[in-house]
């Protein structure tokens, strides 16, 4: 719910051409209802024009590395990064230095196992479009990755196989 709360309002700013450029979980408040609200849109636009620190070394996609203005695909990056987050308990490209945070990101997913630990199997392809190394290669938006994610909760309210099935077939494939 809160990561759906977030990506609706990023999609509607989005829409609007607005970035935000720094999404990170200090940026998402929780009011007592389970509503989610994200902060500072204004002051990570002010410091980028500014020439400050890009955003958290965490959630900061591959392009913005590069030296790219973030936009909207990396907001969507830096969203799916929290996502993975929330689902695993950790972040997914920790280390213990900048430049090392730096290099997982431009390595990519080929750090993500198949099936990571607390994510879904029928998660997993999603999440790897959203994370995608090439910007272009994301969901358009992220409207369409909220219903990349709502088509699996549909699923999994009528699929009954379980992940040793899943396992089974990809076996036998």
């Amino acid at each position: 719910q809160v990561f759906r709360q977030i990506a609706q309002g990023l999609d509607f700013a989005h829409a609007r051409n607005w970035v935000h450029g720094d999404i990170n979980p200090q940026n998402i408040l929780i009011g007592s209802e389970a509503s989610a609200v994200l902060t500072d849109f204004g002051l990570a636009s002010a410091l980028r024009k500014n020439g400050a620190a890009r955003s958290k070394p965490l959630y900061t996609a591959p392009e913005v590395w590069e030296g790219q203005p973030p936009g909207p695909a990396s907001d969507q990056y830096a969203l799916a990064c929290i996502l993975v987050e929330m689902l695993i308990g950790q972040p997914l490209f920790a280390a213990p230095s900048t430049e090392e945070i730096k290099a997982k990101h431009l390595a990519g997913l080929e750090l993500l196992p198949v099936e990571p630990e607390g994510i879904p199997w029928q998660a997993t392809p999603v999440l790897r479009r959203a994370l995608g190394r090439n910007p272009a290669a994301r969901y358009a938006s992220l409207g369409e990755l909220i219903q990349a994610l709502e088509r699996l909760e549909k699923q999994a309210g009528t699929n009954s196989e379980s992940p040793e099935e899943h396992a089974r077939r990809e076996a036998a494939v």
